[in-house]
């Protein structure tokens, strides 16, 4: 029988290093905290979300239902950022930066 209080424990293990990781991408793009966590689905908060998510797995232990549960997100939709941007070089990732502001400005 599984324990009804260890998928909270075992998500709260990860809100550190998650937090760290959300506050580092949100500098990045010039964005909040409740902006990355939000449901709005613009460009200039979705790719950012998915960077985050995508770290979150690389530089962590989490599971997909454990950044889900951080993000707000279901598994696959994280599963899908890791799959994304995951494993790869940040390079790419930097260089949408300056695209994703100017089409915030604009």
């Amino acid at each position: 029988m599984k324990c009804p209080h260890c998928d909270q424990v075992i998500a709260t293990l990860h809100v550190g290093p998650i937090s760290r990781i959300i506050a580092e991408v949100c500098e990045d793009y010039g964005i909040t905290r409740n902006e990355l966590l939000s449901d709005r689905r613009i460009k200039e908060l979705a790719i950012p979300r998915m960077i985050a998510m995508a770290r979150s797995i690389d530089e962590t232990d989490a599971t997909y239902s454990t950044v889900g549960r951080v993000f707000k997100r279901d598994p696959t939709t994280v599963r899908h950022a890791h799959e994304k941007y995951g494993n790869r070089s940040y390079a790419y990732v930097v260089n949408t930066r300056p695209q994703l502001r100017q089409m915030g400005q604009g």
